[in-house]
């Protein structure tokens, strides 16, 4: 949202669950939010854009649920700072427990 310089992502991950995302433009400028999850393991984050430069950029992330585990979201990038909002939630970027063994 240029008039505004934020922009929000949606996501789902485990109820409670702790999500770091941070946004990095083509300069190296980052945002960095964190957010819990809601009972339903929906969140959504709104980064602050001021100051970042329009074009490429990243996002990465981790989750961390209420016992302590963490699991790495895969980078989402993109070429349009401006539509990095739909590039995200388009991806479906679930961040999810990893899969346990069992013995």
């Amino acid at each position: 949202d240029e008039e505004n310089d934020s922009s929000s992502v949606t996501g789902t991950t485990e109820p409670g669950a702790t999500v770091t995302l941070t946004l990095e433009d083509s300069a190296g400028t980052q945002s960095t939010v964190e957010a819990t999850a809601d009972e339903n393991g929906d969140y959504t984050i709104t980064f602050n854009t001021d100051g970042m430069l329009d074009g490429n950029y990243t996002i990465n992330g981790t989750t961390t649920d209420t016992a302590g585990n963490s699991v790495t979201l895969d980078e989402v990038s993109g070429d349009n700072l401006n539509t990095f909002e739909d590039d995200f939630n388009s991806t479906k970027a679930s961040i999810t427990e990893a899969d346990e063994e069992s013995d």
